[in-house]
């Protein structure tokens, strides 16, 4: 039986139930203490410093399975890379909430979304395209960063699916773009690598 997880926003380990939530819907199931071993990150460094997105990579990998990160530009391309994915089963954790917490999109109902998000009340729900774009969009940018969370044997190249973070320049913008949670950023790009993105928002509201 899948189970879902709740964490107190203070805990800042929205990454490792991401982990865990988009693991599951692979059926792959760990604990959040192994999510922290996996992503090696301690519960007391996620608290103060969040969990970036090579932790959470790292984690994916030592689970078996492959992150495919993605920096879009476009909510009509985010979109449509994520229901891809989502329609052949694929999970996809995304930054939303300023650039301030991890959540899990888990699967379609109808054109719908349903998403796991460990702050909420309801744990789960489905929302409209618009509220995740809105939940993901940062600072009034038009680019969108997620990681599918696809097991090896399903990923080819020859994948329909949008590429995956490839180019020198898509490369060089993560890094710039890479989470920060501690060091305000006017200029809305996330300033530095490691600092982690830090779960410290109340539950958002619930969806229309």
């Amino acid at each position: 039986m899948r189970r879902y997880h709740r964490q107190y926003s203070f805990e800042g380990n929205c990454g490792q139930h991401a982990l865990v939530h988009a693991l599951g819907g692979l059926g792959i199931h760990i604990s959040i203490g192994e999510a922290h071993r996996r992503t090696g990150v301690s519960r007391l460094r996620a608290m103060i410093h969040g969990t970036d997105e090579h932790a959470i990579m790292k984690g994916i990998r030592r689970s078996g399975c492959r992150p495919l990160p993605h920096l879009v530009n476009g909510e009509l391309k985010a979109r449509k890379t994520i229901t891809r994915y989502l329609r052949q089963g694929i999970p996809v954790i995304i930054l939303i909430d300023e650039e301030e917490h991890w959540m899990v999109l888990s699967g379609m109902k109808g054109e719908k979304f349903t998403w796991i998000d460990s702050v909420d009340e309801c744990l789960t729900g489905t929302s409209a395209w618009k509220t995740v774009a809105r939940w993901m969009g940062y600072g009034g940018a038009d680019r969108f960063y997620f990681l599918a969370v696809c097991r090896r044997r399903w990923f080819s190249v020859e994948s329909p699916l949008s590429s995956p973070i490839t180019s020198m320049e898509e490369l060089t913008y993560a890094k710039l773009c890479s989470v920060s949670a501690n060091v305000p950023n006017p200029a809305g790009l996330r300033d530095s690598l490691n600092t982690g993105s830090k779960c410290c928002l109340p539950p958002k509201p619930n969806p229309l």
